[in-house]
């Protein structure tokens, strides 16, 4: 058998350290936690102009919802603009009594794209719940048989 090298203090005490130091390499202590229920989604939204459609005051939306969690998200989205009626994916002005399930719904599993024209300074208005609820009209989530 072959004896076991001493280590002095410091030098054993440096070991220790290092060994430590190393672990916390493997393992960030700084690790971001995962996205709360509401950091699920992330919208962006691209809008920029369009050369063949001349002066017609339309611009190209490109509406993307990114899903950073786990489960499956779902999304009623729709377009409003300040001073103009939309003729597509307009927003319904409806109260809580009368909101029912949004329609149409979307599952975004890890991303969803959809791209439209709009005239400029439409802006997007969504809701998100998880696919155990679903979406109202008036922005909400309630669970299948519940009304709101």
């Amino acid at each position: 058998m072959r004896p076991m090298p001493r280590l002095s203090i410091p030098l054993l005490a440096f070991s220790i350290l290092y060994s430590g130091l190393a672990a916390a390499d493997l393992q960030p202590a700084d690790r971001t936690p995962p996205p709360t229920a509401r950091e699920c989604l992330r919208l962006t939204v691209d809008a920029s102009d369009i050369a063949s459609f001349g002066d017609h005051g339309r611009q190209h939306y490109r509406i993307v919802f990114e899903n950073r969690c786990d489960s499956v998200r779902i999304v009623y989205w729709c377009a409003e603009h300040p001073s103009k009626t939309l003729a597509t994916a307009p927003c319904m002005r409806t109260s809580s009594q009368q909101a029912g399930v949004a329609a149409p719904l979307y599952a975004v599993v890890r991303q969803r794209e959809f791209q439209w024209t709009f005239p400029p300074g439409t802006r997007i208005r969504y809701v998100e719940c998880n696919e155990s609820s679903y979406p109202t009209s008036d922005f909400r989530c309630v669970a299948p048989g519940k009304r709101p």
